[in-house]
């Protein structure tokens, strides 16, 4: 068992959280890495970079099975260039505890990726800016 640290369509709620971890992990709690998230311009789910800002996620335990099958949908491979890279980053948690555990990294030498970048995502949590989203859509 390993634990991740999930700061888009993976969290509690969003449509691959229930493919990918409902049933098939243990939540383990939230937590923020420092970085910079942004909206994509083609898809429903956002990059996370590098910067300063806190990001907002959760931190999950999960199976190698479990695992491997998020690699995959984060076109994550060990021997090539992918959309998302993982790397160990420094979780803090909501109760202060610091933990370095897996965070998929938006690749921006992948293919067109730099071009896909819409906006920063200003207080840094995907779920919240999608909700946000849906009521100006209305």
């Amino acid at each position: 068992m390993k634990q991740i640290f999930v700061y888009g369509s993976l969290r509690k709620g969003m449509y691959n959280y229930e493919r990918y971890l409902k049933g098939k992990s243990r939540f383990v709690g939230n937590g923020y890495v420092k970085g910079c998230l942004y909206a994509l311009k083609d898809a429903a789910y956002p990059a996370l970079l590098d910067g300063d800002q806190d990001v907002f996620g959760e931190i999950y335990e999960i199976d190698e099975q479990v695992a491997s099958a998020i690699d995959e949908l984060e076109g994550c491979h060990k021997d090539a260039l992918g959309e998302y890279y993982k790397a160990r980053k420094i979780i803090r948690t909501t109760q202060g505890a610091l933990l370095e555990l897996e965070v998929y990294c938006f690749s921006l030498d992948y293919e067109k990726n730099a071009e896909r970048l819409k906006a920063v995502i200003p207080h840094g949590d995907f779920v919240k800016y999608v909700k946000e989203e849906k009521k100006e859509a209305i």
